[in-house]
């Protein structure tokens, strides 16, 4: 089954698969592929970009690229018992595939579990401040609403100026702060 990937690529495609040796084996592989077009990336590149903080040529010209996606996918997929891997060509476009083994459940072994969330802290329990530092919005609000959601008192600031300027009149417990951002981030200092 291949249809456009929207956030990736103007013109991306992806496939998926599930397969089985044969029909009595209930082990699996599930395999995606995901294709594009574009300007492909360097032998040299492909060796690198799975390195985490490491950035090709093009992605250093990218704002939003951090040089995490690659290698925390990566691991992701070590988890699972799989692997990431890459085939590209400068000027031709490139294909990241992966395969991911997994058994097929067999009813009778499927045991319900109840699933814990965490609803609030625990009564008697101070109130915490979390200042958040992050330029992206998006991540900043999603950070922002699930530590309130629990119970934390938390203030959302744009960059690392910004919280330096506001730090002394909260005086956090934590900081939660992006590692790179625009205007001084932790990286920066190093």
């Amino acid at each position: 089954m291949k249809r456009p990937i929207p956030k990736v690529l103007s013109q991306s495609t992806i496939a998926q698969q599930a397969k089985t040796e044969n029909e009595e084996t209930i082990d699996c592989k599930f395999h995606i592929e995901i294709e594009d077009t574009g300007s492909g990336i360097l032998e040299e590149d492909v060796e690198i970009i799975f390195n985490a903080f490491v950035q090709t040529k093009v992605g250093r010209k990218s704002i939003e690229e951090t040089a995490l996606r690659l290698p925390i996918s990566r691991s992701f997929a070590f988890l699972l018992g799989g692997d990431i891997n890459i085939l590209s060509e400068p000027h031709q476009g490139t294909t990241v595939y992966f395969d991911v083994p997994f058994q097929i459940a067999q009813l009778s072994k499927v045991e319900p579990k109840l699933l814990q969330r965490v609803v609030d802290i625990a009564p008697g329990q101070p109130t915490y401040r979390i200042f958040v530092v992050e330029d992206q919005i998006e991540n900043r609000q999603l950070i922002s609403r699930l530590l309130q959601s629990v119970g934390f008192t938390v203030r959302a600031v744009n960059n690392g100026e910004e919280a330096i300027s506001q730090w002394t009149a909260l005086h956090p417990h934590l900081i939660w702060m992006d590692w790179q951002m625009f205007v001084w981030s932790p990286s920066s200092c190093y």
